[in-house]
């Protein structure tokens, strides 16, 4: 899934274990659920912006770490 537009995708309840998700645009994405998504993985990603679902540990980690995955991005991918 590298580099994939996965904008308002519903990813909800999907294994995301492996999955590489470098230049993932998931702007708007349905994360609830998803199942082995760690922070190494979304620290890697285009964007989280407007992302939902996304599980609380893991958006207090984005919150800290990587605030600019949940600003607006400048550029579309």
């Amino acid at each position: 899934m590298s580099g994939a537009n996965l904008q308002t995708a519903d990813l909800s309840g999907t294994d995301l274990q492996g999955a590489k998700l470098v230049g993932a645009y998931l702007g708007g994405a349905n994360l609830a659920g998803a199942k082995n998504l760690t922070i190494e993985q979304l620290s890697q990603v285009w964007t989280l912006y407007e992302a939902v679902g996304l599980a609380p540990l893991l958006m207090d980690r984005i919150r800290k770490e990587y605030p600019h995955l949940l600003e607006r991005p400048t550029v579309e991918k």
